[in-house]
Protein backbone atom coordinates (compact mmCIF):
# COMPACT_ATOMS: atom_id res chain seq x y z
CA UNK A 1 0.00 0.00 0.00
CA UNK A 2 2.92 2.17 0.65
CA UNK A 3 5.80 0.70 0.18
CA UNK A 4 6.82 -0.36 3.31
CA UNK A 5 4.45 -2.96 6.10
CA UNK A 6 1.62 -1.42 7.75
CA UNK A 7 3.17 -1.86 11.40
CA UNK A 8 6.32 -0.12 10.28
CA UNK A 9 4.59 2.95 8.86
CA UNK A 10 1.98 3.66 11.69
CA UNK A 11 5.16 3.55 14.04
CA UNK A 12 7.50 5.52 12.08
CA UNK A 13 4.49 8.02 11.01
CA UNK A 14 3.96 11.56 12.77
CA UNK A 15 1.13 13.50 11.31
CA UNK A 16 3.23 16.31 12.78
CA UNK A 17 6.96 15.72 11.20
CA UNK A 18 7.13 18.57 8.92
CA UNK A 19 10.77 18.08 7.41
CA UNK A 20 13.30 20.73 8.13
CA UNK A 21 15.86 21.45 5.71
CA UNK A 22 19.35 20.94 6.75
CA UNK A 23 21.53 21.43 4.10
CA UNK A 24 24.04 18.97 3.75
CA UNK A 25 22.81 16.94 6.81
CA UNK A 26 19.78 15.07 5.79
CA UNK A 27 19.17 12.28 3.10
CA UNK A 28 16.34 13.55 0.63
CA UNK A 29 14.18 11.21 2.31
CA UNK A 30 14.21 13.11 4.90
CA UNK A 31 14.20 16.48 3.81
CA UNK A 32 11.40 15.30 1.65
CA UNK A 33 7.43 16.00 2.65
CA UNK A 34 6.59 13.01 0.43
CA UNK A 35 5.78 9.79 2.75
CA UNK A 36 3.90 7.58 0.24
CA UNK A 37 1.27 7.14 -2.62
CA UNK A 38 -2.02 5.87 -2.45
CA UNK A 39 -4.40 5.24 -5.01
CA UNK A 40 -3.91 8.39 -7.65
CA UNK A 41 -2.76 10.78 -4.66
CA UNK A 42 0.47 11.81 -2.66
CA UNK A 43 0.15 11.04 0.96
CA UNK A 44 2.61 13.73 3.05
CA UNK A 45 4.04 13.56 6.57
CA UNK A 46 1.81 16.47 7.94
CA UNK A 47 -1.79 13.81 7.63
CA UNK A 48 -2.78 14.91 4.30
CA UNK A 49 -3.42 13.50 0.68
CA UNK A 50 -3.20 15.22 -1.94
CA UNK A 51 -4.57 15.49 -5.58
CA UNK A 52 -3.50 17.03 -8.61
CA UNK A 53 -5.12 18.36 -11.50
CA UNK A 54 -3.44 19.58 -14.62
CA UNK A 55 -5.33 23.21 -16.34
CA UNK A 56 -4.80 23.92 -20.34
CA UNK A 57 -3.24 27.74 -20.37
CA UNK A 58 -5.22 31.09 -21.51
CA UNK A 59 -3.04 33.42 -23.35
CA UNK A 60 -3.71 36.61 -22.01
CA UNK A 61 -2.11 38.69 -24.56
CA UNK A 62 -4.95 37.21 -27.51
CA UNK A 63 -7.70 38.73 -25.11
CA UNK A 64 -9.08 42.46 -25.25
CA UNK A 65 -9.36 44.64 -21.72
CA UNK A 66 -13.34 43.71 -21.37
CA UNK A 67 -12.53 40.03 -22.30
CA UNK A 68 -9.54 39.69 -19.44
CA UNK A 69 -12.37 41.80 -17.30
CA UNK A 70 -14.70 39.05 -17.61
CA UNK A 71 -11.46 36.44 -17.37
CA UNK A 72 -10.96 37.57 -13.87
CA UNK A 73 -14.56 38.15 -13.08
CA UNK A 74 -15.34 34.36 -14.06
CA UNK A 75 -12.39 33.04 -11.92
CA UNK A 76 -13.07 35.12 -8.80
CA UNK A 77 -16.59 33.76 -8.73
CA UNK A 78 -14.92 30.34 -9.36
CA UNK A 79 -12.78 30.79 -6.17
CA UNK A 80 -15.45 32.40 -3.86
CA UNK A 81 -17.49 29.28 -4.69
CA UNK A 82 -15.06 26.97 -3.47
CA UNK A 83 -13.35 28.85 -1.30
CA UNK A 84 -15.14 31.75 0.13
CA UNK A 85 -17.75 29.40 2.42
CA UNK A 86 -14.77 27.35 3.78
CA UNK A 87 -11.92 29.26 5.51
CA UNK A 88 -10.01 25.92 6.04
CA UNK A 89 -10.06 24.76 2.57
CA UNK A 90 -6.69 25.41 0.23
CA UNK A 91 -5.92 25.73 -3.00
CA UNK A 92 -2.29 25.60 -4.87
CA UNK A 93 -1.51 26.68 -7.85
CA UNK A 94 1.54 25.65 -9.84
CA UNK A 95 3.12 26.53 -13.16
CA UNK A 96 6.23 23.87 -13.69
CA UNK A 97 8.79 23.60 -16.57
CA UNK A 98 7.82 19.69 -17.70
CA UNK A 99 10.56 18.59 -20.61
CA UNK A 100 8.30 17.48 -23.58
CA UNK A 101 7.81 13.70 -24.52
CA UNK A 102 9.21 13.43 -27.83
CA UNK A 103 8.87 9.76 -28.23
CA UNK A 104 5.78 9.61 -29.98
CA UNK A 105 6.74 11.81 -32.64
CA UNK A 106 10.20 10.65 -32.62
CA UNK A 107 8.70 7.06 -34.12
CA UNK A 108 6.91 8.37 -36.26
CA UNK A 109 9.71 9.73 -37.84
CA UNK A 110 11.76 6.76 -37.74
CA UNK A 111 8.94 4.89 -39.38
CA UNK A 112 8.53 7.46 -42.25
CA UNK A 113 12.26 7.16 -42.87
CA UNK A 114 12.10 3.30 -43.14
CA UNK A 115 9.13 3.67 -45.44
CA UNK A 116 11.68 5.75 -47.86
CA UNK A 117 14.17 3.36 -47.31
CA UNK A 118 12.23 1.03 -48.57
CA UNK A 119 10.55 2.53 -51.68
CA UNK A 120 11.25 1.96 -54.92
CA UNK A 121 12.93 5.07 -55.56
CA UNK A 122 14.66 6.26 -52.22
CA UNK A 123 15.65 9.51 -51.77
CA UNK A 124 18.68 9.81 -50.34
CA UNK A 125 19.08 13.30 -49.46
CA UNK A 126 15.96 13.34 -47.89
CA UNK A 127 16.51 10.27 -46.08
CA UNK A 128 20.25 11.91 -44.90
CA UNK A 129 17.74 14.85 -43.57
CA UNK A 130 15.03 12.68 -41.81
CA UNK A 131 18.08 11.12 -40.09
CA UNK A 132 19.45 14.35 -39.05
CA UNK A 133 15.88 15.61 -37.91
CA UNK A 134 15.44 12.08 -35.72
CA UNK A 135 19.46 12.08 -34.26
CA UNK A 136 18.65 15.78 -33.12
CA UNK A 137 15.18 15.29 -31.25
CA UNK A 138 16.58 12.35 -29.71
CA UNK A 139 19.72 14.21 -28.80
CA UNK A 140 17.41 17.17 -26.88
CA UNK A 141 15.21 14.40 -25.26
CA UNK A 142 18.22 12.77 -24.12
CA UNK A 143 18.99 15.96 -22.28
CA UNK A 144 15.46 17.12 -21.62
CA UNK A 145 16.63 20.23 -23.94
CA UNK A 146 12.50 21.10 -24.58
CA UNK A 147 10.46 21.90 -22.17
CA UNK A 148 6.37 23.06 -22.02
CA UNK A 149 4.87 25.00 -18.75
CA UNK A 150 2.51 22.62 -17.13
CA UNK A 151 -0.32 24.36 -14.87
CA UNK A 152 -1.06 22.46 -12.19
CA UNK A 153 -3.85 22.58 -8.91
CA UNK A 154 -2.97 20.96 -6.02
CA UNK A 155 -5.58 20.47 -3.25
CA UNK A 156 -5.55 18.73 0.13
CA UNK A 157 -8.02 16.86 2.67
CA UNK A 158 -6.67 15.83 6.04
CA UNK A 159 -6.16 12.02 7.03
CA UNK A 160 -7.78 12.48 10.59
CA UNK A 161 -5.92 9.66 12.07
CA UNK A 162 -3.37 6.49 11.12
CA UNK A 163 -5.44 3.80 10.41
CA UNK A 164 -6.36 2.20 7.03
CA UNK A 165 -9.96 3.61 7.20
CA UNK A 166 -9.45 7.18 7.46
CA UNK A 167 -7.01 6.52 4.68
CA UNK A 168 -9.76 5.31 2.37
CA UNK A 169 -12.11 7.85 3.81
CA UNK A 170 -10.17 10.62 2.94
CA UNK A 171 -9.23 9.13 -0.57
CA UNK A 172 -13.38 9.07 -1.53
CA UNK A 173 -13.14 12.91 0.09
CA UNK A 174 -10.39 13.56 -2.49
CA UNK A 175 -12.05 11.75 -5.28
CA UNK A 176 -15.42 13.80 -4.81
CA UNK A 177 -13.31 16.91 -4.82
CA UNK A 178 -11.07 16.58 -7.17
CA UNK A 179 -13.97 15.67 -9.62
CA UNK A 180 -16.31 18.60 -8.11
CA UNK A 181 -13.26 21.00 -8.27
CA UNK A 182 -12.61 20.10 -11.92
CA UNK A 183 -16.27 20.29 -12.93
CA UNK A 184 -16.59 23.97 -11.71
CA UNK A 185 -13.53 25.47 -13.27
CA UNK A 186 -14.30 24.18 -16.46
CA UNK A 187 -17.86 25.14 -16.32
CA UNK A 188 -16.47 28.86 -15.01
CA UNK A 189 -13.90 29.74 -17.63
CA UNK A 190 -15.80 27.17 -20.41
CA UNK A 191 -15.82 30.69 -22.89
CA UNK A 192 -12.24 29.69 -22.58
CA UNK A 193 -12.33 26.52 -23.69
CA UNK A 194 -9.98 25.09 -20.80
CA UNK A 195 -9.65 21.34 -20.05
CA UNK A 196 -8.53 20.15 -16.92
CA UNK A 197 -7.25 16.48 -16.24
CA UNK A 198 -7.29 14.53 -12.62
CA UNK A 199 -3.79 13.14 -12.65
CA UNK A 200 -2.89 9.67 -12.23
CA UNK A 201 -0.38 8.00 -10.07
CA UNK A 202 1.78 7.68 -12.67
CA UNK A 203 1.43 11.42 -13.87
CA UNK A 204 1.88 12.39 -10.36
CA UNK A 205 5.00 10.80 -10.17
CA UNK A 206 6.71 11.44 -12.88
CA UNK A 207 5.91 15.66 -11.64
CA UNK A 208 7.63 14.93 -8.37
CA UNK A 209 10.85 13.23 -10.55
CA UNK A 210 10.89 16.41 -12.66
CA UNK A 211 11.14 18.61 -9.69
CA UNK A 212 13.75 16.82 -7.88
CA UNK A 213 15.65 15.79 -11.44
CA UNK A 214 14.47 17.81 -14.15
CA UNK A 215 17.85 17.86 -16.07
CA UNK A 216 18.21 14.20 -15.45
CA UNK A 217 21.94 14.73 -14.06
Amino acid sequence: MFGRSKNTLINELDWQAIPSLEKGNQTLEEMSLVIGYYDNYTITKSGHLIGLISVTGINLDLLSRVELEDLFADYNAFLMASLGANSDEVHQYVDLPIPVDMTDYIRHEKKRLIDEMESENPNVFKMQLMASYIFDHEKRQAKKGMATKKHLLALRVKISDQSEEALNQAQAEMTDKLNQTKKDLEDSLADYDITCHILSNTETREIHKNIINFNGK
